[in-house]
């Protein structure tokens, strides 16, 4: 693959996406940055990146993966933006164990690795915390009984909180509810918030690019699938067992748009 540009804008970009190390190097190798950039950039930084990269390029990337880094969403959102569809199986890593080889599917884990590192970055006194449950150590109780998805937030209320506040403000919707176990009551602490939020018709295709929706709460630590949906889709589909729609419906309404 030809190399990145080292640009300004790039660089930044590198930063946000490969934040463990400096940018000059992230850049260096092409195929693993952009296996980064497919599982943590932003609507924004995709767009920059895009600049410089094409569809060739991006194929070829997806080829070449690294395992453990994209996520299954993910993988499949940009194999069927490359035309892919259905995707291809994810990369896996494979560990020699004397005699005998077995394959670990690692981007199964990949979701609770990303919730992991936003809310290192978020709270970086969790780390002594993830060091003394890795070392087998007591760890004092958070007040759910044990790990939670509450990022840096107090509890459940204030998470779906900030989650609201920041998609209203970015995405200005119809309304947004809260669905899946949260929705219905049945979570646990560590459980994913998922939302679906619906949009005016007139956002287009663009509006449903599920990167442009969840990059309002990308970094806040809190595991969460944003899903995007026109207006119409909502209402066409809401009745219909077995949509996502169908499960909002009867989920939480916690955003409705006031008219006028």
């Amino acid at each position: 693959m030809t190399p990145l540009p080292a640009t300004s804008a790039l660089l930044a970009v590198a930063r946000r996406v490969i934040w463990f190390e400096e940018p000059e190097v992230a850049l260096s190798d092409p195929i693993r940055f952009l296996a980064y950039a497919m599982a943590y950039a932003t609507h924004e930084d995709m767009k920059e990146i895009r600049r410089h990269v094409d569809d060739d390029a991006f194929r070829e990337a997806i080829d070449n993966a690294p395992p453990g880094i994209i996520d299954p969403r993910s993988w499949a959102y940009w194999n069927l933006k490359m035309g892919r569809f259905p995707a291809p199986p994810p990369p896996t890593r494979r560990f020699e164990c004397g005699s005998a080889t077995r394959s670990a599917e690692l981007p199964e884990h990949a979701p609770l690795i990303r919730r992991l590192a936003a809310a290192l970055r978020a709270d970086p006194a969790m780390a002594g915390r993830i060091e003394a449950v890795l070392a087998g150590a007591p760890v004092a109780e958070n007040g759910t009984g044990g790990l939670h998805n509450y990022g840096p937030f107090g509890g459940e209320a204030q998470a779906l909180a900030i989650l609201r506040d920041r998609l209203v403000a970015a995405l200005d919707p119809l309304e947004i509810h809260l669905f899946g176990s949260r929705g219905r009551g049945t979570a646990r602490p560590d459980s994913d918030f998922d939302l679906l939020v619906v949009l005016p018709d007139s956002v287009g295709e663009e509006g449903l690019d599920p990167l442009r929706a969840y990059a309002p709460v990308m970094g806040l630590g809190i595991g969460a699938d944003v899903m995007p949906c026109l207006a119409s889709d909502f209402e066409a589909e809401k009745d219909i067992p077995g949509t996502i729609a169908h499960d909002a419906k009867r989920g939480q309404l916690i955003y409705r748009r006031v008219a006028g």
